[in-house]
């Protein structure tokens, strides 16, 4: 499933965070991991303040640890996978759907920030003007 996102400049490997164990620096790990699976350069603060506040209430504190650790042992996104077991595979995917989709399985939406709007030229999320009323109507350009 990650093997088909975009390898961007931010998912190159993790940063200098990565080496040094601590509460504050998991969140900066977990940032790192979430930044790679994304593909850009950078995201935005809602959609990375969201991915963590849903993450946590997915799948609990804990797991942001355990995905900084194994993080810390296999620094690109290709042996951060191959070396994960089902559960952080899980949460690897669920990180990507989130960051494309914007959306959780508790209803929690943050569509207008998600990657997804930045993979379409013909469209832009609710709320974010593209043009004068009826652009849409008009051929494509």
């Amino acid at each position: 499933m990650l093997a088909a996102l975009p390898a961007g400049p931010a998912a190159a490997r993790l940063g200098e965070t990565a080496a040094r164990p601590g509460e504050t620096r998991d969140l900066d790990v977990f940032h790192d991991v979430v930044q790679m699976i994304g593909g850009v350069a950078t995201l935005s603060p809602p959609l990375l303040d969201g991915c963590t506040e849903e993450f946590t209430r997915a799948f609990g504190a804990p797991a942001i640890t355990a995905l900084a650790k194994l993080a810390r042992r296999h620094r690109t996104l290709d042996a951060l996978e191959a070396n994960a077991d089902a559960q952080i595979a899980d949460q690897l995917t669920w990180i990507a759907l989130f960051l494309y989709s914007g959306e959780t399985a508790e209803g929690s939406v943050y569509y207008p920030w998600c990657l997804g709007w930045q993979s379409l030229d013909f469209a832009t999320a609710p709320g974010q003007c593209g043009g004068p009323f009826d652009h849409w109507a008009g051929p494509h350009t």
